[in-house]
């Protein structure tokens, strides 16, 4: 009797809490939103992002281009938005807020990405076309595809107006990115990078000088973790960075997670490197004295290998609504072209995104990477010993192959035997980097948005050097030791504000404040032994040297931004940053860069349709004024510094040669540019234009003081240079059919940077140049200043006497004069291009083809000129001397005549050809994967140039700014062939 009531208010109790728990699902029904995305040609677009507008509820399309979005709790209006790189976004009104809603869309492509939405440096997402200037996006599958391990050398030829090259094909770097030319003499031109937020270092720190084969710290990049790089390249939009906007950012955007079932992709590639070019070497069958050569050696082929390369990597990503993630990892393998050199790196990456209430958003990005680089010398500007330096210095009538029986190498004729120096030397780096950034994102409500970033990049680069007790080396017999290392850590903490106004009219208003505080420190230690203690190949000797130097500075900075919009018809920005470093003088801490854009849609014009017809599709104009700056090159350049200065068993400290300048400010840019955006012939065809001009003031030089001062020099504020160019993107769609399409894409730009004002002391030559790269008013940075030959009045190169050196056949006869020093060319491209052709056939088969190309740019060929010496005549032309097609003498006369190696660098580069086939439905079954495909692919697959050198791309002076053009026993860039598989599960 008693049990019969407690089972009934159970059940009733029972039934009630399901009420309960259900009634909210009652009162919210759930709106389930399905469809297909497609293309032009009816193809599925996968990756698409299907989203409801101003919420974060979305998510991504399949393969085949379908989709799924669950909205749990929907609260009309609603609208779908959905979005594709290289689409143009369509939306589309829900009526219904319950049950399931199938709604398809056929995107058009945007040829121009003009409506691709892009982060500034307030870190608003904004439709590129609102933009008044020029900033370029490369997708990531561009940068994977690209068959190269570095992030920055990927994007060769695939930005206008950026100049991108390998300094070295050395293993592991390093590149040069110039955006717009030059806009520094004294600092790094490279632009500032940002990964996710966290400002990363760059540098090319080249603590054991090894003659140029130093890596950039961006080569840390897996290029597999991309989802996307923007390129901000001018003043116009750069100057929100202030003072360190001089030569542009890249903003690099990494993959995160999406919401969904895990998916994981795998992706793996083995391949070669080679040689493209060979040198001809002497084969003269007698030597300087007239005696019989018994053998000549061509070392090339003990220098130079087939070197085997491969990259495999994972990455897997997914998550429900609130929490997202992508992990991903990489094994990067190759061998250099040079024997004996390698490279290793392995990256870990884990992405995070967590939606910790419907107004608060948590991201943080990680990573870390290993690297392992087996280097070797080369020689370069400031080292004559290493491997290609030693091919140059050695005349190749001597053998310089080991002892067969004893196993010892022969001394190098001048500094080591390049043969040893493989067999032997030892010149390790290794990298151990982690970065990570955590931003918050809070939307109190929705016209409010307030983002905290911090992020840190710390990392450590060991360097070393061995070479042993008895080397070639006629000055190291003993033997020397080299250990190096810096620790670098980089730290920056920002908060953005953006407020969206409440709408006027057609008027729209967005109004954006922030902060920025960075902080970096790079301690570096190095410690020295010559004459080693036996057994060992640490540094330990009877001759030793350590030191230390540490650079530190701060930066704060604020800004404000406010954009005006009327419609798609017109948007207005301005916007202002100040700027304060501890690297600036006390009379000058703060600084102020202030921007200007304006883009005009004419196609929002009342009557602009109809008199363009269906010509032009769309037009936007667009400029920009700005203002950015760059930090001084030391720390604590303002300061008179101190050196350390031994005497005798003492140690002591003295003032530096160098005056502090309390005065001491950023170098300061302004620029304008102006350009237009064009669709035409119903967006089969697109244009982009743009010129700029662009002013830098406040170079810091270094300028002469009164010697009464104790002082002979103190850097100061006191060159310019201008620099002007145009930039120009082509693209074609010029197929358009399910069974085959063909695109096209061409970029070409132009610059012109001169020097307007050097110091009061005149024009001076850069260290480590041999004296022949100067900088001078009214000349280009960096050109080439030298002797010549001394003509008649016909142009006739003459000898002393002034009689031709030619006779009436062409044969050399004479032995040319020594004329006069004149500026001899400019390293500084007038023109860089590309053409990109991509061609798809039924869906299963890609194939892209890019071709670069450099002009008008001058290259100082020293090894040509070290080939040419007598006293080595390791080159083929001096067999003409020795085979008397020349007089005697003619080789040791021209080599003091700088003019005769300045030749010629412009060329054209076969940069990228791949063939990708999409494997069929029933083998991507039997890999029980979503699909597959495997890709064969080329790069620096030929070179057409004028240019007598191993490769003209090549720079000894690495990523120095105003030492370019300079080739002297820089490791050649490969020819590389590769074949790689790539699963998507």
């Amino acid at each position: 009797m008693l049990m019969m009531p407690f089972r009934e208010f159970f059940r009733v109790a029972f039934a009630g809490l399901l009420t309960v728990v259900a009634f909210p699902a009652l009162l919210h029904a759930q709106l389930t939103v399905s469809g297909r995305v497609t293309d032009e040609t009816g193809r599925g677009l996968p990756s698409a992002s299907v989203l409801i507008d101003g919420t974060r509820i979305g998510t991504v399309t399949e393969e085949d281009g379908s989709y799924r979005l669950v909205v749990a709790e929907p609260a009309p209006p609603l609208v779908l938005l959905i979005r594709a790189f290289g689409y143009k976004p369509q939306r589309f009104p829900l009526s219904a807020t319950t049950g399931p809603v199938t709604q398809n869309a056929q995107l058009v492509r945007d040829i121009l990405n003009l409506s691709q939405l892009v982060i500034t440096a307030t870190r608003v997402e904004t439709e590129r076309a609102s933009l008044g200037a020029a900033l370029a996006t490369v997708e990531g599958s561009n940068i994977a595809n690209a068959g190269v391990p570095q992030v920055d050398a990927a994007l060769a030829g695939k930005v206008p107006g950026a100049l991108v090259q390998l300094n070295s094909g050395t293993p592991g770097g390093g590149s040069s990115v110039r955006l717009r030319g030059l806009s520094t003499i004294s600092r790094s031109a490279e632009p500032l990078y940002i990964v996710d937020g966290v400002i990363v270092d760059n540098g090319s720190s080249q603590l054991v000088d090894l003659g140029g084969n130093t890596s950039n710290r961006i080569a840390d990049l897996d290029p597999n973790d991309i989802e996307r790089v923007e390129i901000v390249k001018g003043a116009a939009a750069a100057a929100l960075y202030g003072s360190r906007a001089n030569n542009g950012v890249v903003q690099i955007f990494t993959k995160r997670g999406r919401a969904g079932a895990l998916r994981v992709n795998v992706r793996t590639s083995v391949g070669q490197d080679d040689l493209e070019t060979r040198l001809p070497v002497n084969q003269a069958s007698v030597n300087a004295a007239g005696a019989p050569v018994a053998q000549r050696f061509d070392y090339q082929d003990q220098i130079f290998q087939t070197g085997l390369t491969s990259n495999t990597s994972v990455g897997l990503s997914g998550g429900d609504n609130n929490t997202q993630f992508y992990l991903g990892g990489s094994v990067q393998t190759q061998e250099g072209i040079v024997r004996t050199t390698d490279y290793l790196r392995q990256n870990i990456r884990l992405n995070l995104d967590r939606q910790i209430a419907p107004w608060l958003k948590l991201s943080t990005s990680t990573a870390y990477v290993t690297s392992r680089a087996n280097r070797q010398a080369s020689g370069g500007l400031v080292n004559n010993r290493g491997v290609l330096t030693n091919f140059l210095f050695n005349s190749n009538d001597r053998n310089l192959f080991a002892d067969p029986v004893t196993g010892v190498f022969p001394l190098g004729q001048l500094a080591s035997n390049p043969l040893e120096v493989l067999a032997n030397w030892k010149a390790p780096q290794e990298i151990s980097r982690f970065t990570g950034g955590l931003q918050l994102n809070a939307t109190p409500f929705e016209a409010l948005s307030i983002d905290y970033r911090v992020g840190i990049d710390n990392y450590t680069d060991a360097q070393s050097s061995f070479v042993p007790r008895g080397s070639s080396a006629p000055d190291l017999q003993g033997g020397l030791a080299i250990s190096a290392n810096l620790r670098a850590r980089l730290l920056n903490q920002d908060v953005d504000v953006t407020y969206r106004w409440p709408t006027f009219g057609n008027w729209r208003f967005v109004s954006g404040v922030g902060s920025n505080y960075q902080q970096q420190k790079f301690n570096s230690t190095l410690a020295r032994a010559e004459n080693l203690a036996l057994l060992v190949n640490t540094v330990q000797g009877s001759t030793q040297f350590a030191s230390q130097s540490i650079d530190e500075r701060r930066i704060i900075g604020f800004y404000g931004q406010q954009q005006l919009a009327y419609g798609n018809l017109l948007t207005l920005t301005a916007a202002v940053r100040s700027d304060a470093s501890s690297a600036f003088g006390e009379d000058e801490r703060q600084q102020y860069f202030p921007k200007f854009g304006a883009s005009l849609d004419l196609t929002e014009v009342e009557g602009f349709r109809n008199f363009a017809g269906s010509l032009v599709n769309r037009l936007r104009i667009r400029g920009g004024l700005g203002y950015s700056g760059e930090q001084p090159p030391g720390s604590f350049d303002r300061l008179s510094n101190y050196v350390f200065e031994p005497a005798g068993s003492l140690s002591g400290v003295v003032n530096s040669t160098r005056q502090g300048n309390e005065g001491l400010r950023p170098e300061r840019a302004r620029e304008t540019e102006f350009g237009f955006d064009a669709e035409l012939f119903n967006g089969r065809v697109g244009i982009e234009y743009t010129r700029f001009d662009r002013s830098v003031t406040d170079l810091i030089l270094p300028q002469t003081v009164t010697p009464s001062s104790g002082f002979t020099e103190q850097l100061t504020n006191v060159g310019s240079l201008e620099n002007s160019g145009n930039e120009v993107l082509l693209r074609s769609f010029n197929v358009q059919r399910e069974a085959f399409s063909w695109s096209t894409t061409v970029t070409y730009a132009t610059n012109n940077p001169v020097v307007t004002q050097v110091a009061s002391g005149g024009a001076f030559f850069i260290p480590e140049s041999f004296n022949i790269i100067r900088v001078a008013a009214g000349q280009a940075p960096g050109h080439f200043w030298g002797t010549t030959y001394r003509r008649n009045d016909a142009g006739q190169i003459i000898n002393a006497a002034g009689a031709p050196i030619e006779d009436a056949n062409g044969n050399i006869t004479g032995i040319p004069a020594i004329g006069p020093a004149a500026v001899l060319g400019n390293p500084n491209p007038k023109n860089y291009w590309s053409v990109t052709n991509e061609f798809t056939v039924k869906r299963s088969l890609a194939l892209r083809v890019q071709l670069d190309g450099v002009g008008g740019v001058d290259l100082f060929n020293f090894d040509r000129r070290v080939l040419e010496t007598p006293f080595f005549g390791v080159g083929a032309a001096y067999a003409d001397e020795l085979e008397g097609r020349v007089p005697r003498g003619y080789f040791a006369a021209r080599r003091s005549i700088f003019e005769e190696y300045i030749e010629d660098g412009s060329f054209v580069k076969l940069r990228e050809i791949a063939l990708t086939w999409t494997l069929p439905g029933s083998f991507v079954e039997q890999l029980r994967a979503r699909n597959a495909s495997i890709t064969i692919s080329g790069r620096n697959l030929n070179t057409w140039t004028d240019y007598t050198g191993w490769d003209p791309e090549t720079n000894t002076g690495g990523q120095r700014t105003v030492v370019r053009g300079f080739g002297f026993a820089a490791v050649p860039i490969p020819r590389s062939i590769a074949f790689s598989v790539n699963l998507n599960y």
